[in-house]
């Protein structure tokens, strides 16, 4: 059945995660709008349901060309125009790692793989690759998160908390796991444009609904990301949008060190120890992760970089100037996770604001993946951050 603006397919659940992402008409880019009829569209989805359900009827027999039919009269129906080729940004369902609602969103250099019954960007790589540098835990593939836990169900990826985490214990009861609707909640998908719209519950302590505005530059291998923090309800609440990217093991993760920065040494300490090999080199506090214990540090910079062995992620956002910051007034930190999950955290925060019913505050990330060029991660990052 079709609603006013939107396309759900039929069977689909209740909006606790299992609905399928949405195609809605009246966003639908102009050329779209302009040459898409919607009973058109209607019966490709019918018509695909009605393939999936007599597949195996049909493994049988020669079905090339009947795919290859399908695929020209799908994409018509979508308004896509089918040259052989894949279009500059495409944005298809694409079942990942055991969750069968996922996304991939693509331009010709990279793709996102978004996971809405887990919440999170699980992944940001070079197109055609089948991993990229985005930490996933292989303990939870396929599984849904348990708001309930008191366990982290620690997925991986990229995701959203509030900060400052020392607020959670007064406000939801509990310091750890993170809240319930920003960490541990499946959340609704839709199509936008050429973006991906992730649209949370609200949080039941915070009074908080969170969106997470996923797309790529069509151009460049880079992801943006845009999210927005909307006070629903409850009491004010003060608190900062924390974005959190989970990596693999790096050869070196990097910290631009802020000019002038608010911290005599750059950075401030956040935890006992120092990351392993915690140095300066030249502009950048430099890094690796410890297997034995966990490390943190914060800066006022507004960028960081991964180094891996074949590729870098440098992640950036905008630091506002005069406002207070979460944690010692940090708007970058470093995480490096002890064994035996070998990752580590790049995490950009934003101000802090004090948000009543109807406040809404955003941040964004931009994310940027390089091939790497120079055999000496120093010289890989000063070559970045064109310091060389």
């Amino acid at each position: 059945m079709w609603s006013r603006g939107m396309i759900k397919l039929p069977g689909a659940g209740t909006p606790k995660g299992d609905v399928f992402p949405i195609l809605s008409r009246d966003r639908l880019p102009l050329f779209m709008r302009n040459t898409l009829k919607i009973k058109r569209l209607h019966h490709a989805l019918l018509g695909f349901m009605a393939f999936q359900k007599h597949f195996k009827q049909l493994s049988s027999q020669p079905i090339l060309p009947f795919l290859s039919a399908f695929s020209f009269f799908f994409c018509s129906c979508m308004g896509i125009e089918h040259t052989g080729r894949m279009p500059n940004q495409v944005i298809t369902p694409f079942p990942f790692a055991g969750w069968n609602q996922s996304l991939r969103l693509t331009n010709s250099l990279v793709e996102v793989i978004i996971v809405p019954e887990v919440g999170r960007v699980m992944d940001f790589r070079w197109s055609g690759s089948s991993e990229g540098p985005f930490w996933i835990n292989p303990l939870l593939l396929g599984k849904a998160p348990n708001p309930d836990s008191t366990e982290w169900g620690n997925f991986g990826g990229d995701k959203t908390w509030p900060a400052p985490q020392s607020a959670w214990q007064q406000l939801t009861g509990r310091g750890w796991p993170p809240p319930r609707a920003f960490d541990s909640m499946a959340v609704m998908a839709k199509i936008e444009d050429n973006a991906v719209i992730l649209t949370s519950p609200v949080d039941p302590h915070f009074g908080i609904q969170t969106q997470r505005r996923i797309w790529l530059d069509p151009d460049q291998p880079v992801m943006k990301i845009v999210t927005r923090y909307i006070k629903i309800s409850g009491a004010p609440s003060r608190v900062g949008i924390w974005i959190i990217t989970q990596l693999d093991e790096p050869v070196q993760v990097y910290a631009p060190i802020a000019k002038p920065s608010l911290y005599p040494e750059g950075y401030n300490k956040q935890t006992d120890d120092l990351p392993l090999n915690f140095r300066k080199t030249g502009a950048f506090l430099a890094m690796t992760r410890n297997p034995r214990t966990g490390a943190k540090i914060g800066t006022d910079g507004t960028s960081l970089l991964w180094v891996g062995q074949t590729d870098c992620v440098r992640i950036d956002s905008p630091r506002i100037a005069g406002l207070e910051y979460p944690d010692n007034n940090s708007s970058a930190e470093i995480w490096t996770n002890p064994d035996p999950l070998p990752y580590i955290e790049l995490e950009l925060l934003g101000p802090l604001h004090t948000l009543q019913p109807g406040d809404q505050i955003t941040q964004t990330n931009v994310y940027t993946l390089i091939k790497r060029v120079e055999s000496d991660p120093d010289r890989e990052a000063a070559r970045i951050y064109n310091q060389q």
